[in-house]
C-alpha cells in the first residue's frame, strides 16, 4: 500500500510510482494500492499473465481505511483486502476470523467474474459441477478467465467439451 496518492495516473503512472517511491517491481504479481486525497477513492495495481490491470472503487459514503507505514508498504491478507475494498476497517480482520479467509476468497471470485464479464452465480455453478472430479495439479483450469469461453458457448455444446 502507498501513501496519499494522486490517482489522475493510469497504470503507466502508478507502475512507475511503484518503482521509484516503493523500489518495487510493478511486474512481480504483487498487489500495490493507492488511496485518493480524499480517502473515499482507492486504485489497485497488479500484473497477470496477460498485462498490467487497474481497479478502480470510489465509495458513495464513508472513506477507506488507512495506516501509516514509514516506506510505504502494508502487508495484508485475502480477507483484509476484502474488508478494504468493502470500506470495513480490515486492521480488525486477523487469520483465524471465522470465515474471514473463505468470505476474502468468494469475494475475490466473484470480483474476478466481473472483471472479465462473467455471471458469477453462472461461474460458480460451472466450478462447482467439475471441481470434485478436477485434478488439483491443474485447478488453474476453473479459474473465471480460463473457463470464460466455456461459459459464453451454449449450455449443451458446453457440457459435451467437458465430457
Amino acid at each position: 500500500m502507498a501513501g496519499l496518492t494522486d490517482l489522475r495516473g493510469g497504470i503507466d503512472g502508478l507502475a512507475a510510482l511503484v518503482q521509484t517511491a516503493l523500489s518495487s517491481n510493478p511486474f512481480s504479481g504483487e498487489l500495490y494500492i493507492f488511496r485518493g486525497r480524499l480517502s473515499d477513492r482507492v486504485k489497485l495495481l497488479w500484473h497477470d499473465t496477460d498485462g498490467m490491470c487497474l481497479f478502480y472503487k470510489r465509495l458513495h459514503r464513508g472513506r477507506f481505511v488507512w495506516t501509516n507505514a514509514g516506506d510505504g508498504v502494508v502487508q495484508l491478507s485475502a480477507a483484509q483486502l476484502s474488508a478494504l475494498l468493502e470500506g470495513i476497517d480490515w486492521r480488525r480482520v486477523h487469520r483465524g476470523d471465522s470465515g474471514g479467509e473463505r468470505a476474502a476468497i468468494i469475494c475475490s471470485s466473484i470480483l474476478s467474474c466481473k472483471f472479465n464479464h462473467i455471471d458469477p452465480q453462472r461461474y460458480q455453478h460451472y466450478v462447482l459441477e467439475r471441481i470434485a472430479e478436477h485434478p488439483i495439479n491443474r485447478i488453474a483450469e476453473l479459474l473465471p478467465w480460463n473457463v470464460k469461453g466455456k461459459l459464453d458457448q451454449p449450455a449443451q455444446v458446453a457440457e459435451s467439451l467437458a465430457a
